[in-house]
């Protein structure tokens, strides 16, 4: 399997459409992609799973055990439904499924197939550790003498399970990419993490990205007591089959907390109804009013004009205060947006932009949910941010906030 890694917008889906002649170079506006000009003879048979699974519903009728019966034409259908575990969705309708069960569900249609050439743009989006390295499994399972497989991948980790090779792409996200030739897993990997590429001799970003680890400063017991306490009470919530029962819990200032859990067992759910955007069974719960900056798990931009746009209208304050872009859109790299349609952004860069609005739009409580689309790169600069953010007394004191 060779795995094409590289930082959002550098078109690496566009790779995958050139690659099998689904897209020419003259029918891509922008951004350009520099490949060789030579033509390669090339299998018809090619599949790829799209990278923007939210967008499968509106293409795809009927409920999940009907389409793949459908295209079951290599006869692994329950197979896959164990390894990718679809067997409790079957009778679910495509429309319903969530953002982990829409990519585990594009994973096995395409891999239900037979072709030559199997295509996977982004395949651990929405996916927990588990159902990650059981989807690597499955791409790795369709390995065979007469077929190959190509991945679009920003996980370093799925991707050195995945990989045999590992091409490179490095330019300007949103105006050119280049593509490397393919170098080992280990190779590749520390290529792009030192931003060097050394057979071309060629430094592609200024600055290497390293993993430290800090230490978290002790907090006193007396600054620790003059923190407010927020409690939510024990709620139910039921959706067709699936019921989440929440005990009662409360949550501090200067605090940043983690729901760590596999998908389907209602982290969303639970951060909706502490947002106010879900309602408990029992409609005579009192929750109390948080004043929360949600981040939603799927994002389908309909805003029509340019992120400079959308930035004014729903942060205007915040977008043009030097602490803000320092802190937060300087690491997001969101100036090199501004001028970007929305509607036209890639996946990556719709995160990077939520994270955004999510902490422009208030200082009190900022949630998100599963930021793993953007690459490393990415997620490097901006953790930093949220341990800063956590400390909300000092950082309204700084932006002179009541």
């Amino acid at each position: 399997a060779t795995t094409v890694l590289g930082l959002s917008r550098l078109c690496e889906s566009c790779v995958l459409g050139l690659s099998v002649g689904y897209a020419t170079l003259s029918s891509l506006r922008l951004p350009r992609l520099y490949m060789s000009d030579r033509q390669h003879s090339c299998p018809r048979q090619a599949i790829i799973k799209p990278q923007y699974v939210d967008h499968i519903p509106k293409a795809v009728q009927g409920n999940v055990g009907q389409v793949l019966d459908q295209k079951d034409e290599r006869g692994v259908k329950e197979e896959l439904c164990v390894d990718l575990e679809l067997n409790k969705v079957l009778d679910r309708n495509v429309g319903d499924l969530s953002g982990g069960e829409l990519q585990r569900f594009a994973i096995a249609v395409v891999a239900i197939q037979n072709a030559e050439i199997y295509m996977f743009d982004e395949p651990s989006s929405y996916l927990d550790v588990k159902q990650r390295l059981k989807a690597a499994q499955v791409v790795r399972s369709l390995l065979r003498p007469n077929t190959y497989v190509i991945v679009v991948e920003h996980d370093l980790s799925v991707l050195d399970y995945l990989s045999d090779f590992i091409c490179c792409l490095y330019g300007k996200p949103g105006a050119y990419g280049v593509v490397t030739l393919p170098f080992s897993v280990r190779e590749g990997i520390n290529i792009f993490l030192a931003g060097f590429v050394p057979t071309e001799n060629l430094r592609f970003r200024d600055e290497s990205l390293t993993f430290k680890v800090a230490e978290t400063p002790q907090e006193s017991a007396e600054e620790i007591e003059t923190y407010a306490r927020y409690k939510y009470p024990t709620m139910t919530k039921t959706q067709g089959n699936f019921k989440l029962r929440v005990m009662e819990g409360e949550f501090t200032d200067s605090q940043i907390i983690v729901m760590l859990g596999e998908n389907g067992t209602g982290k969303t759910t639970f951060i909706r109804m502490l947002a106010g955007l879900l309602k408990p069974d029992v409609v005579d719960v009192e929750i109390p009013e948080f004043n929360v900056s949600y981040k939603p798990q799927k994002i389908s931009p309909k805003f029509q004009y340019q992120v400079r746009n959308l930035l004014h209208q729903r942060i205007r304050d915040s977008y043009m205060h030097p602490q803000f872009v320092s802190d937060v859109m300087k690491p997001l790299q969101i100036e090199q947006l501004m001028d970007q349609e929305v509607v036209n952004l890639s996946g990556g860069e719709l995160q990077r932009v939520a994270l955004c609005l999510c902490l422009g739009k208030t200082f009190n409580d900022p949630s998100d949910d599963r930021t793993c689309t953007h690459s490393w790169q990415q997620e490097i600069l901006a953790w930093p941010w949220w341990a800063r953010m956590s400390s909300r007394q000092q950082w309204r004191a700084r932006m002179n906030f009541a």
